[in-house]
């Protein structure tokens, strides 16, 4: 453990198993499934995938509490480019960040394709549940693709 902290640290990466790699056809056969009207462009033809249970875990353990709120500068899309750029030192590229509805206004956040299904990942507050969002809770319903 020590190592890999170190080498998180040193040079911004760190390994995560158990990952798989897919193409962008399995990716977008992901997310369509879950949201067909969600107009998909991928940047990728590759993509590294995990578990849902590492994606949570990685938020859970607090990754953007050190960055504060700051309207219109450090606001939701700016937590959301973080997560993506976060991941990425995981070498994970199956992150993006969508808009759409939420509980408290038109809100950026990410959907994680994941080997066992999708994530929801609200990076402002650490939030996860898996995609789509269960009908008990209201908003984040993705509606505009960003990357």
């Amino acid at each position: 453990w020590e190592c890999e902290k170190a080498n998180f640290l040193v040079f911004g990466k760190a390994s995560i198993e158990p990952y798989e790699e897919w193409t962008a056809t399995q990716v977008g056969e992901q997310l369509h499934q879950a949201y067909p009207n969600l107009l998909l462009e991928m940047r990728d033809k590759y993509f590294r995938v995990t578990t849902r249970a590492n994606v949570a875990d990685i938020v859970l353990k607090g990754y953007v509490r050190w960055m504060e709120y700051l309207a219109e500068f450090r606001d939701c899309d700016d937590f959301a480019l973080e997560f993506v750029m976060h991941l990425a030192r995981y070498t994970l590229n199956s992150v993006f960040i969508v808009y759409g509805p939420s509980p408290r206004a038109y809100h950026a956040f990410n959907l994680v394709v994941c080997i066992d299904g999708l994530l929801m990942v609200e990076p402002q507050f650490d939030f996860v549940n898996t995609a789509p969002v269960p009908p008990g809770l209201v908003g984040y319903a993705p509606e505009k693709w960003v990357i």
